[in-house]
C-alpha cells in the first residue's frame, strides 16, 4: 500500500469512528420511537374496543366497527395516511403490546428494529397458547439480537415449528394430517 493510500485509509477510519457511533444511536432512537408509537396505537385500539363495548357490544352490521373506523380515520387524518392503514397498524400494535412484551422491550431498548419485530410477530402468529408464544419469543429474541431482520425471518419460521413449540405444525403446513 502506498503512503497516500495508507493516509487516505487512516483519514477514512478516523471519520468513520465519528459517524458509526452516531448512526448506531440514531437507529436506537428510531427503535425507541417505534416502540412508543406501538404503545400509542395499541392504546388507540383499546379505546376503540372500550367504546364498542360501552356502546353496546351487540351492534351488528356497519355499526359494529364504527368506533374502530372513527378512531382510525381521526389518526389517519392527523398523520396523512389512510384509515385502513391505521386500522392495520392498530391491530399489529395491539398484538405486539399484548402478546410480545419481550419483543416490545427489546425494540424500546434499541436491541432490535421494527423489521425484527415484524419477523417475530409474523412467524409467531400461528402459535396459539401464550406459554408457547413466550417460549418462542424468548428463543427468537436471542437470535434477533445478533442477526439482521432478513436473516431472522427464516430462522424464526423454523424455530416456530421446532420440536416443543408447535408439534404438528410441520405436518399441517405440508398438507398432511
Amino acid at each position: 500500500m502506498t503512503d497516500s493510500a495508507l493516509n487516505a485509509r487512516l483519514r477514512a477510519d478516523a471519520r468513520m469512528n465519528v459517524v458509526l457511533p452516531k448512526l448506531i444511536e440514531i437507529r436506537a432512537a428510531k427503535a425507541r420511537l417505534d416502540a412508543d408509537e406501538a404503545r400509542a396505537l395499541a392504546e388507540a385500539e383499546a379505546i376503540a374496543s372500550d367504546w364498542t363495548e360501552e356502546a353496546g357490544g351487540g351492534r351488528v352490521g356497519s355499526d359494529a366497527g364504527f368506533p374502530y373506523r372513527s378512531i382510525a380515520a381521526e389518526i389517519g387524518a392527523a398523520l396523512r395516511i389512510s384509515d385502513r392503514t391505521v386500522q392495520r397498524q392498530m391491530g399489529e400494535a395491539a398484538t405486539l403490546v399484548n402478546d410480545y412484551a419481550g419483543t416490545l422491550e427489546a425494540l424500546d431498548a434499541g436491541v432490535i428494529s421494527a423489521a425484527h419485530v415484524r419477523a417475530i410477530v409474523t412467524a409467531g402468529a400461528i402459535i396459539e397458547t401464550p406459554e408457547m408464544r413466550a417460549e418462542f419469543e424468548q428463543d427468537v429474541l436471542q437470535l434477533a439480537a445478533a442477526e439482521s431482520a432478513t436473516r431472522l425471518t427464516p430462522l424464526a419460521k423454523r424455530r416456530r415449528v421446532s420440536d416443543r413449540l408447535c408439534k404438528g405444525c410441520l405436518l399441517l403446513m405440508e398438507g398432511r394430517h
